[in-house]
């Protein structure tokens, strides 16, 4: 019988034997534990046979992939990262995969669309419990543009000071860092967790850049099934993050809800980094009623 791969942004994802693509995603859901009905879903097909599959009433997306083998041969492997193997045609059943998804990132026709597919692609590559996209604004704060995860909604009009943790490191160096233990590290900005009650065990980032031309950076948080992040999953989420970037790079105006409001802006120096963080519009508490903003 066909083998199936369901992977959920927010439960990960998981293996199962099905006639066909919606069998699988019905028992796939049934054993991540989604429980939730969905009425009407809308569907995206693409040639190598990976379905995207969006409810229409949540907003919630799943990948559907399908397996080159049954599942449940003796020869199963626990590693993430098999050996790829080459078909006729010289392309890896791996990139076979890859490919058409990177492809719907750069050929997104809105940039929010783009961050929503460059998220889809990337737990669909490389499970994780939560990810997200941070995008550089003007003075060099960094906002999220969009995030999947536990208590990902209370990210939405957060921005982190320039330079700040390892999206700021990240972003102002152009280079990609895979940390097992954030909160061993002093870059780490514990004030996301703070924000979220949601604790990061490990962390993978890559910026979102073009020719040396930074927009930003994404990353996944807590890694499904290993210790951290390997360099195949940084390479995975790199090609991700190109892609994207190739998107915002493209010619057209800013989209609004890529801006945020200058009174959420946050200035470099803050007391500490929860309190550099605050919702959109809201007043930080050393500012006086009649400052106007920047």
């Amino acid at each position: 019988m066909p083998g199936f791969r369901i992977t959920s942004r927010t439960m990960g994802s998981m293996e199962v034997s099905a006639s066909n693509w919606p069998v699988a995603l019905g028992q796939g859901l049934e054993r991540l534990g989604v429980v939730a009905s969905m009425d009407r879903i809308a569907c995206e097909a693409h040639p190598n046979g990976t379905i995207l599959v969006r409810d229409v009433r949540s907003g919630q997306g799943f990948v559907v992939q399908p397996l080159d083998e049954a599942i449940g041969r003796p020869e199963e492997t626990d590693e993430v990262f098999a050996a790829p193997e080459d078909t006729d045609d010289g392309v890896t059943a791996e990139e076979k995969v890859i490919l058409p998804l990177i492809a719907e990132i750069s050929r997104a026709p809105s940039r929010s669309i783009a961050i929503q597919r460059a998220l889809d692609a990337a737990v669909a590559m490389v499970p994780s419990e939560s990810g997200a996209v941070l995008l550089t604004e003007r003075g060099g704060a960094m906002g999220f543009a969009g995030a999947f995860g536990p208590e990902a909604h209370k990210l939405r009009d957060v921005a982190i000071p320039a330079g700040s943790g390892f999206a700021g490191f990240c972003a102002s160096r152009l280079t990609a860092l895979s940390i097992k233990d954030p909160y061993a590290d002093s870059r780490f900005c514990r004030a996301i967790d703070d924000i979220t009650g949601y604790k990061t065990h490990s962390l993978l980032v890559v910026p979102v850049a073009l020719d040396r031309r930074g927009f930003g950076c994404l990353e996944l948080v807590n890694v499904i099934g290993h210790a951290g992040f390997d360099d195949g999953a940084m390479a995975l989420l790199s090609q991700v993050a190109t892609a994207l970037a190739v998107r915002l790079a493209a010619s057209g105006p800013v989209e609004p809800s890529m801006e945020r409001p200058k009174a959420s802006r946050v200035p470099a120096s803050s007391p500490s980094p929860l309190a550099s963080m605050r919702p959109k519009g809201e007043t930080p508490r050393s500012s006086k009623a009649n400052d106007k903003p920047e």
